[in-house]
């Protein structure tokens, strides 16, 4: 159930089992563009009420396994805003006894005590973290094998589109994809076929949406149809929810249909695993063009 998107906050408690912090960003005002890249991202968040209508700030529940591509996200949004002349404030964590209190302070006294706060918690998120907490993050960052049962779910999805993106063409040939930045944050980065130069692209999605196959020649990656996905322009700077096309207007512009060779073993290779570790064999077809 925690593929992303907005959730109500009882939803999204029971998910994460409280596993959640609460993260204040000044940008009130601009739901949409959050709710866009929070669901291309597959970031598991609530919307909580505005309690200072007017100050700037809004707060979001956020799933702890997610605070990371958050921050990263917001920091790339800062710095596009900067670029263009807007200089925003820093994300702050708070706590959910500094959320009430936002309606009852004002401004002035909120952001100095969040600040106060935010130290408080960069603190505790910036210690090492426990090996139950390492191996959960490796294992979201890292990006799957196709016979990977996780293959499945969106194998299955009608609601996906399959894109074939070649490792050496796509991603060793790109600016930015397999770099530190982009892959230490649980993102998988690739060139937009098609796009080079002053008109490059780079494709951002979540690492757990994008499987590697053919002896790691080839990755199989799933794009929602309707959604926009996040997308970098040629000087590294975030194209705007405006000017992105859906998913399954950037397959069609710039995507093949994935090799059904390439497909068929990474299913076939799926089936004997799951046959052995289940009992029961899953029948293999061919991925069709959607």
């Amino acid at each position: 159930s925690l593929r992303g998107g907005e959730k109500s906050i009882q939803d999204l408690q029971n998910l994460t089992n409280n596993n959640d912090s609460i993260i204040s960003i000044p940008l009130e005002g601009k739901q949409k563009l959050i709710k866009e890249d929070f669901l291309s991202l597959g970031i598991n968040y609530a919307i909580l009420p505005d309690l200072n209508v007017g100050d700037g700030e809004i707060q979001l529940m956020v799933a702890n396994g997610d605070v990371q591509k958050v921050q990263h996200w917001y920091k790339l949004y800062r710095e596009e805003c900067f670029r263009g002349g807007e200089e925003l404030g820093e994300l702050q964590l708070i706590s959910s006894a500094d959320y009430g209190n936002t309606g009852l302070i004002t401004e002035a006294q909120y952001i100095e005590q969040a600040d106060e706060t935010y130290r408080r918690a960069s603190e505790k998120y910036n210690q090492p973290p426990g090996s139950i907490e390492s191996l959960f993050l490796n294992e979201e960052q890292k990006v799957r094998q196709a016979t990977d049962v996780g293959f499945l779910e969106y194998y299955n999805n009608p609601e996906y589109v399959a894109l074939s993106i070649n490792r050496e063409t796509l991603v060793e040939k790109s600016s930015y994809a397999g770099g530190d930045t982009v892959n230490s944050q649980g993102f998988f980065a690739s060139r937009v076929p098609g796009t080079w130069g002053e008109s490059e692209q780079t494709l951002i999605l979540p690492a757990e949406q994008v499987f590697v196959t053919d002896e790691g020649h080839t990755y199989l990656a799933y794009l929602h149809k309707e959604q926009k996905p996040i997308i970098m322009d040629a000087k590294g700077e975030l194209v705007t929810v405006e000017k992105r096309p859906t998913g399954s207007e950037l397959f069609a512009a710039h995507y093949q249909q994935v090799d059904s060779s390439v497909a068929k073993k990474s299913m076939d290779s799926l089936t004997i695993k799951v046959a052995k570790d289940v009992g029961e064999r899953i029948p293999a077809n061919p991925i069709k063009a959607r």
